[in-house]
């Protein structure tokens, strides 16, 4: 695919949500601005998980969608004129989901591109001009596939966060306030399935170790009222160097991981973010497969101690978590942090 003078190619990427999965996309992003760097670049994303692509370099337009636009008469008409009239000539369609394909669909694009089943789901496959049928373990590496269909045979994975000044006053204001100077732990006791918690006791056990241990004071960062009440049970209970987080937007929390030493989550956004920064995580896997959705790189360490065969994740049994010890979940921290002191 070449662009002209008078045509710049214009390419779409949908992956709508949830914010993890968003993260675990910006590789596929950065790459089609590396191989075609005159293309007119978008991505289509629901609104609650937009603020993590804002100030992206490799984007040069995001297309916001409002929550529940696809149960509404008058907002799926609405998104459908929006997004034909942009005159899309590539579609990269990374969710594979019935959602996502009408979004491509609605295009009109010549080439759409999409993951063949089971991979694919619902009616994307069939609503593709093109389908892939991925190979690799973890979805990132999948992910980067798709664009074996453009020519993109060799990716690269680079995530491409970006951090503004503001922001980054922010955080640094916001941890000289709280006396939390680097290095410092973050616990995110969060995540969007209830099958995927892992108890605010045992996560205040772990802040407690890296304090007494580590000499490593913890930061507690929470999202919803649900997860501030744990993360008040961790701060309470782990240790007189374990801080409940003040309430930050997704960019804030961002800022937060960024600046941290070692991140301690399951499966979810906050952890992949920190992973995107670079900040060594330890990540507690049950429902999910941490060699399919663990923090991408070498510097992490997955923490999965049985394995969950059903169909029905987001209900897998609490057991499923609760096989993670402390002791599995401090032997992961120690490690990392002897690595990095090793490294520095």
């Amino acid at each position: 695919m070449t662009g002209t003078a008078s045509h710049r190619p214009r390419i779409l990427i949908v992956r709508l949500s949830a914010l993890g999965d968003v993260v675990l996309t910006t590789p596929v992003a950065c790459e089609l601005r590396r191989h075609f760097p005159e293309a007119h670049l978008a991505w289509a994303v629901e609104s609650s998980f937009a603020p993590v692509l804002e100030h992206h370099p490799a984007l040069d337009e995001m297309i916001v969608l409002p929550r529940g636009w696809a149960k509404s008469w008058r907002s799926f008409l609405k998104v459908w004129r929006e997004i034909r009239a942009r005159r899309f000539d590539l579609v990269i369609d990374v969710q594979s989901l019935s959602r996502s394909a009408l979004v491509g669909w609605f295009t009109g694009a010549k080439t759409r591109i999409a993951f063949a089943p089971p991979q694919g789901r619902e009616i994307a496959p069939w609503l593709a001009t093109h389908r892939c049928a991925p190979t690799q373990t973890h979805v990132v590496d999948r992910f980067l596939e798709l664009l074996t269909l453009v020519g993109i045979n060799r990716p690269e994975v680079t995530f491409g966060l970006k951090e503004t000044l503001d922001e980054a006053s922010w955080a640094e204001g916001t941890l000289e306030r709280m006396g939390l100077g680097q290095p410092y732990a973050v616990i995110n006791p969060g995540a969007g399935w209830p099958s995927k918690l892992w108890s605010p006791d045992r996560f205040a056990q772990v802040a407690e170790y890296l304090n007494r241990v580590h000499h490593l004071p913890v930061l507690v960062v929470w999202g919803n009222q649900a997860e501030r009440e744990w993360a008040e049970i961790i701060a309470d209970l782990g240790g007189n160097r374990t801080y409940l987080a003040p309430p930050t937007t997704i960019r804030q929390m961002m800022s937060l991981l960024r600046r941290a030493s070692l991140m301690i989550a399951s499966d979810t956004g906050p952890l992949h973010i920190a992973a995107a920064w670079g900040t060594p995580c330890v990540g507690l896997y049950g429902p999910t497969n941490g060699e399919e959705t663990g923090p991408y790189g070498t510097r992490h360490i997955v923490v999965q101690a049985a394995r969950y065969r059903g169909k029905h994740r987001r209900r897998a049994p609490r057991a499923i978590m609760e096989a993670i010890t402390v002791d599995m979940v401090c032997q992961a921290c120690a490690q990392l942090l002897s690595e990095a002191k090793a490294a520095a």
